[in-house]
């Protein structure tokens, strides 16, 4: 039997359509998108494209885009930029205590640099507190960060409410929606934020490339000098191959998305009913609103990175929290920052599946799961 991947959150499987559009591109052997011969008008047209149907993809304008290497580069860029030109008696930053690391530990930097952080807390459901953070937004705060989904248990945060909210108050707002853009469908315009983070990686693009949405009329000093390229925001050669692949992955991921979204509820409710029959006792971290093709799931008296060993031993690749602390013996930072108990935390697993994913692959997890547990 072959491999099961569950783990899509940390990286998606490249799309069918993806790879063949890297073939096809690297056969081509694109130059240089900032020369002005012929050859480099072609990939600058590419380049172009691929804007283009982004920002129809992500209802934004073209310049709005700033193409980067993910997510993590975008928050720091974001959070660095804010802070050196901050006003005068602007010195505060909200957030929350679920962030994903690329948020987190920049924002603590900052924090040890004078910043006064406020994190507002998230229930066990996965429901922020609204009346702290609006409390919490005041002529003091420069910027409030909050994610548009939590990449460990896949619940959905009011960002567009947010917005509403603490709109003309004089702060920034930032989103990154990593784990959020393909799984769902977003409109920059209807969020109403000013800037918004994005990894390809997350969905069915290369890895190392992503973007940053800056609202028009607003600006970021360049974190990379350098040359001019895409406005002198972040100087460099364009990546011309993985843009292109960047927009061909967020159009497969959106693809007949409202059908793809009830498909993976489907497959959740099956694997949840079947681990629910193997161990009455799990614990399943859900919520009202919450992406289907996440699952993050205790079973109390068990290691959760034991049972990602055995899980791994047997064929499937799941994942113990956020991709960038595996590897580590941390517990989620995420479930603690939820309430929920450092014991609980530590025989969790997240599974995270997506368009590629079969109900017979569910059906040979859960023969795994029956094997193993």
């Amino acid at each position: 039997m072959p491999r099961l991947y569950f783990d899509y959150n940390a990286t998606t499987p490249l799309a069918p359509s993806v790879r063949e559009k890297l073939k096809f591109l690297l056969k081509q052997d694109l130059k240089n998108p900032s020369s002005v011969h012929t050859e480099g008008r072609a990939a600058r047209e590419a380049v172009d494209a691929a804007r283009g149907q982004l920002a129809s993809l992500l209802d934004c304008l073209p310049d709005e885009i700033v193409f980067t290497s993910g997510a993590t580069e975008s928050n720091n860029w974001v959070f660095k930029s804010i802070f050196q030109n901050r006003p005068p008696r602007r010195n505060r930053i909200v957030t929350t205590s679920v962030e994903h690391s690329a948020v987190w530990f920049p924002l603590q930097k900052l924090k040890n640099q004078g910043v006064e952080l406020v994190v507002i807390p998230v229930s066990s459901e996965g429901v922020l507190d609204m009346d702290a953070l609006n409390r919490a937004v005041d002529d003091s705060t420069l910027l409030v960060s909050v994610m548009l989904t939590n990449n460990e248990t896949g619940m959905v945060f009011p960002v567009a409410e947010i917005a509403s909210k603490i709109r003309g108050r004089g702060a920034y707002f930032h989103t990154d929606a990593a784990c959020a853009l393909g799984k769902m469908p977003v409109s920059f315009r209807k969020l109403g934020v000013d800037f918004l983070s994005f990894s390809g990686t997350k969905f069915y693009a290369p890895k190392g490339v992503g973007g940053l949405l800056v609202h028009h009329g607003l600006s970021l000093s360049p974190l990379i000098s350098g040359g001019k390229q895409q406005r002198g925001l972040r100087a460099g050669t364009e990546n011309v191959e993985g843009i292109v692949a960047l927009s061909e992955g967020l159009n497969f991921s959106l693809q007949d998305i409202e059908k793809e979204i009830l498909r993976l509820y489907e497959l959740r409710l099956k694997i949840c009913e079947g681990l629910r029959q193997m161990s009455p006792k799990c614990l399943f971290h859900e919520g009202q609103d919450q992406l289907p093709g996440t699952l993050n799931v205790s079973f109390p008296g068990l290691s959760g990175q034991v049972l990602l060993a055995r899980l791994d031993l047997e064929g499937v690749a799941a994942s113990y929290g956020s991709a960038c602390q595996s590897g580590t013996l941390e517990v989620s930072r995420a479930l603690l920052g939820m309430g929920i108990s450092e014991e609980e935390a530590e025989s969790s697993i997240r599974l995270s599946f997506g368009k590629m994913t079969t109900e017979q692959d569910v059906e040979n997890l859960l023969g795994i799961f029956k094997k193993i547990l």
